[in-house]
């Protein structure tokens, strides 16, 4: 094991000349074993740590408490209330509601003053992609990962989009789905990070070929268990009314049936190698005419952007470099309350639960109480009544009448109701209360409460004060969206050809350097992909991301048109509506004031004659 915690593998290029794959340092035999045996160790240590953190193990009663089923399945007697008010759900939607409500006002800036053109370009293609993508519904899925504790999402070239053209993909990812290892203070600052989904069999042969075929189902996702099948001697009116206990205690054993969509599990390892090329000649690392292919010189390190290897089930389908010039992870991570001590966000569900227990408590002892009230206990001497009225005597029908034997001692009598204590609704409305603030969604209430009407100021800093978790969370959605808009720069240079951002944007696709010594592409000739990237910066402007603060913001603009503090047409860029050409708008206003048909016609001049202006 060498010093850093990736060992020294045998590392797998390809023959530029004959496409004949070959293997520094051993055979594939050694290959396959030693690869094969880091793989899966690093996979279940990185799962170990995962499961270590308690918001991992929480996320099931979270999405319990989200459904409704907030109630012990067990242990609670039948007579017992069990009412639900699901005010968690209501919570987390409207939470949602707000963090989804966006468009990202950013910019992408050349560090360069030549290369402004080329920043015009990324500026108009990355806007296009956001509006005829679903990276905004994606990002939806993303902040809801998000608010259970971490949320993450991969930013990849799908060559199936765009009827096969390909295109870029953000895809949302669980944290359960994404196993980040040796992480300090950002995800592209772990030494690994594993990717796994479930994928069918059929996926494999088409995106791996020969070698895909070798991919075996895998037992624990591509079998299912049918229902207890029902005896010869139960009729089946009677076997389908039972309970799904009584129909496993009666019937027959469950059949184990095989899918009919076999599926295995995917796994990708984005991994920081520092192996170097130890040989005496020149390797090519990469797939032959590929545009992130490469030559590695003596000396030189094998995987500088980084290495890939993919698994279906335990075979390993492809080993080579990280295709992407970024030469970063391909992932981005989304935690709506950063914390130091660990990686992985809080949760916004986690402190709601306790105040949600409470809630549906007392709910249900107020409900048993009203149960009582109306079916109030009844007690008295064993013989005032016969055994048989006893039995039948039921005290909620009208008008119930009932004789007691008069040689008793103590007369039969109803149970004395019990009163419900004042403080029990208090207790409700402030667990309601903490429920609501603790969410970053409290409403008005301090000045809802007060005898006199609150001035505009009063209720703007009241707004402004509630606001303050849902503003930081904001900021943290922006970290994310600049992060991956970094990597974006580097993907349309090297995915988005001449071609494909003409059709995009027509002539304004296109840039200088399409037509220089390298034609085609957007990377000026003679220069490294990757550091020509680096010329360019994705910037957000802080608190641009919600719409709640967009409209103070149009608030404000509107207040200093009213006061003549700013321009009609610097008026009109700052409410930034599509669709609104500001010079289509001034050339009609000016002429509804020569055809007399203006809603606001000029204002009279002290002498009492009209503008003519």
């Amino acid at each position: 094991m060498a010093e850093n915690f990736f060992p020294e593998l045998i590392a797998r290029h390809v023959d530029e000349s004959s496409g004949e794959e070959k293997f520094l340092g051993g055979d594939q035999a050694q290959y396959q074993v030693k690869t094969r045996y880091w793989l899966e160790a690093c996979y279940e240590e990185a799962k170990a740590e995962i499961e270590k953190n308690q918001e991992i193990g929480k996320i099931s009663k979270y999405i319990q408490y989200i459904s409704g089923q907030q109630w012990p399945s067990r242990g609670r007697p039948s007579y017992k209330s069990s009412p639900t008010d699901n005010r968690i759900w209501r919570l987390l939607w409207e939470l949602i509601a707000i963090l989804t409500d966006i468009k990202p006002i950013f910019e992408i800036r050349a560090t360069k003053k030549e290369y402004e053109k080329q920043a015009e370009m990324l500026n108009k293609v990355t806007r296009s992609w956001w509006l005829t993508s679903d990276a905004d519904i994606n990002l939806g899925m993303i902040i809801i990962y998000a608010i259970l504790t971490t949320g993450y999402g991969k930013l990849t070239w799908d060559e199936e989009l765009r009827q096969g053209e390909g295109d870029f993909s953000l895809m949302p990812i669980g944290p359960n789905d994404l196993l980040p290892l040796k992480p300090r203070y950002s995800l592209q600052s772990s030494q690994a990070v594993i990717y796994k989904t479930i994928m069918p069999l059929g996926w494999f042969k088409k995106k791996f070929g020969a070698r895909g075929g070798l991919v075996q189902p895998d037992v624990n996702f591509s079998r299912y268990s049918s229902s207890p099948s029902r005896p010869g001697h139960v009729p089946s009116m009677i076997y389908d009314n039972l309970s799904p206990q009584m129909q496993r205690m009666v019937g027959g054993t469950e059949a184990s049936q095989n899918s009919s969509y076999p599926v295995a599990l995917y796994r990708e390892f984005w991994i920081k190698d520092y192996t170097y090329n130890e040989s005496s000649a020149s390797v090519f690392m990469g797939r032959p005419k590929s545009n992130w292919g490469y030559t590695v010189e003596p000396g030189k390190r094998l995987y500088p952007r980084g290495r890939m290897i993919a698994m279906g089930g335990p075979i390993i389908l492809y080993d080579g470099p990280n295709p992407y010039w970024h030469g970063q992870f391909p992932f981005g991570a989304l935690k709506m309350n950063s914390v130091p001590w660990q990686f992985l966000g809080l949760s916004d569900i986690g402190p709601l639960i306790p105040l949600q227990d409470i809630v549906n408590n007392i709910l249900a002892g107020v409900i048993d109480m009203v149960k009582k009230a109306v079916n109030p206990g009844f007690y008295g001497p064993k013989n005032a009544f016969t055994e048989t009225m006893w039995e039948t005597i039921d005290w909620s029908m009208p008008g119930m009448k009932v004789g007691f034997n008069q040689n008793i001692a103590t007369q039969p009598q109803f149970a004395p109701a019990t009163q419900l204590p004042s403080f029990v609704l208090q207790t409700l409305q402030l667990a309601a209360r903490e429920m609501d603030q603790s969410s970053g969604i409290a409403a008005i209430t301090e000045a809802v409460k007060k005898k006199q009407v609150p001035s505009g100021e009063v209720l703007d800093r009241i707004k402004e004060a509630q606001q303050t978790p849902l503003r930081l969370k904001g900021r943290n959605i922006e970290v994310f969206l600049r992060d991956l808009g970094q990597q974006n720069i580097s993907n349309v240079f090297q995915f988005y050809t001449a071609e494909r951002r003409m059709y995009m944007l027509g002539d304004e696709g296109l840039t200088f350097e399409d037509f220089d010594w390298d034609p085609g592409t957007a990377v000026p000739a003679g220069v490294r992909p990757e550091d020509h990237a680096k010329s360019f910066v994705f910037m957000i402007q802080p608190g641009s991301l919600l719409n709640a603060n967009k409209v103070e913001e149009m608030l404000l603009w509107r207040a200093l048109r009213i006061q003549g503090d700013l321009d009609r047409r610097t008026f009109y860029k700052k409410l930034d509506m599509p669709g609104v050409n500001v010079d289509t708008i001034e050339k009609n206003l000016k002429q509804e004031i020569i055809d007399g048909v203006s809603l606001h016609p000029p204002k009279p001049q002290k002498g009492g004659g009209a503008s003519a202006k």
